[in-house]
């Protein structure tokens, strides 16, 4: 009946025994064959940040878009991405989950957000994340979810431990003060000299 993506408009016409002729008034029928996009922010190969959550968790905020794209050659809208259309699973480099399984993101107009539950006790390292979108009519038609999914990968590193600084004491002299800055250094925290 539809041949490609977009708006259609659809009426009944009737015809009794006698000759006299009903027509329905149009229906809108919009047809959707676009699956939704998903991206994640920042970089491939960021280092991000762990923390612990308040279940003594170590967390990993993992964030991006997700939106359906308006449907072929109009300004109309496709299905969308529901509310909790997107889920990411997070993979170590050397294989294997990095958490319990896919955990779903928040979204809140086209941004999705994650704070990644991690299994590990010390997750610093390399790792590949996978968000996976789905549309409205993924949900209502599950025979056509294929077409109607996105997935996006990046990867990145995942930092735990604080910044780190050595000094070689041969340059000192006793009583010599030591001042500046350590990149990536939290104000307030005390560095160990």
């Amino acid at each position: 009946l539809f041949r490609s993506e977009g708006v259609y408009y659809l009426s009944a016409r009737v015809t009794d025994k006698v000759g006299y002729i009903t027509t329905s008034a149009p229906r809108e029928v919009r047809i959707d064959d676009t699956p939704p996009l998903v991206s994640f922010s920042g970089s491939a190969g960021d280092v991000l940040e762990a923390t612990r959550d308040s279940q003594n968790n170590w967390t990993v905020r993992l964030s991006g878009t997700a939106g359906d794209p308006v449907l072929s050659n109009t300004n109309t809208p496709g299905s969308g991405v529901p509310l909790d259309g997107v889920h990411v699973t997070l993979y170590k480099a050397a294989g294997g989950l990095a958490g319990p399984a896919a955990q779903a993101a928040t979204l809140t107009g086209g941004t999705w957000t994650v704070d990644y539950v991690l299994s590990d006790s010390e997750p610093s390292g390399c790792y590949t994340a996978e968000a996976v979108a789905v549309d409205a009519l993924a949900a209502i038609y599950p025979d056509e979810a294929a077409s109607h999914t996105q997935t996006a990968e990046q990867s990145f590193g995942i930092n735990t431990a604080g910044p780190a600084t050595q000094i070689d004491r041969s340059f000192l002299t006793l009583g010599q003060t030591l001042t500046g800055t350590l990149a990536g250094a939290v104000s307030g925290n005390f560095v160990p000299v």
